[in-house]
């Protein structure tokens, strides 16, 4: 191998550790393919609320000697179902208003930086962000906030999961206690 085409750090200048930055590259990736998919889940949900929902309404409108206090509670419990199932896919951002670019929490989320002037943002981007390891701490804090974010749609998905098995629990005793003899 030829000395003269490898560059190599001069003396005293660590080589950066490309793993790191891989590796970091690559959680940053997994919790975005984990936002989609929970995303992708409520909207399945949303989806069966939503026919759940029309069926019982047509079966209401054509049938009103239907007991109402089991369709109420299957309705609450579809209700509750698809308000935290929108919740999971609504956009939630908040304006922050900064003084200066060096306040932004996350400088690599949007909702840091939209308030921001181009020329403030591109001058604080070139002069914070000058070797691996401010690099290293920018991607930590974006994936820091991409976690706590999916927590709370995983959080907010499990409760419509929860709230649509109990819609389907009460529906199934709905439909014993009718046809059970009394």
């Amino acid at each position: 191998m030829d000395q003269s085409t490898t560059t190599k750090p001069p003396a005293g200048v660590a080589e950066p550790d490309k793993d790191v930055i891989y590796a970091l590259r690559t959680a940053q990736q997994s919790q975005i393919q984990l936002s989609i998919v929970a995303d992708q889940k409520a909207n399945i949900v949303i989806g069966i609320c939503l026919i759940l929902m029309s069926i019982m309404h047509s079966r209401l409108l054509v049938n009103a000697a239907l007991p109402p206090t089991p369709l109420l509670l299957v309705s609450c419990a579809i209700g509750v179902a698809f308000v935290t199932a929108i919740l999971v896919v609504m956009p939630r951002t908040k304006t922050l208003h900064l003084d200066a670019a060096r306040d932004m929490p996350d400088p690599l989320f949007f909702g840091s930086f939209a308030n921001i002037s181009l020329d403030d943002y591109r001058d604080y981007m070139t002069t914070t962000l000058t070797n691996n390891e401010t690099a290293r701490r920018m991607l930590v804090t974006d994936i820091y906030f991409a976690g706590a974010v999916l927590g709370r749609k995983y959080l907010m998905l499990q409760i419509s999961y929860a709230a649509l098995l109990l819609a389907g629990i009460l529906s199934f005793g709905a439909i014993l206690s009718q046809s059970l003899p009394i």
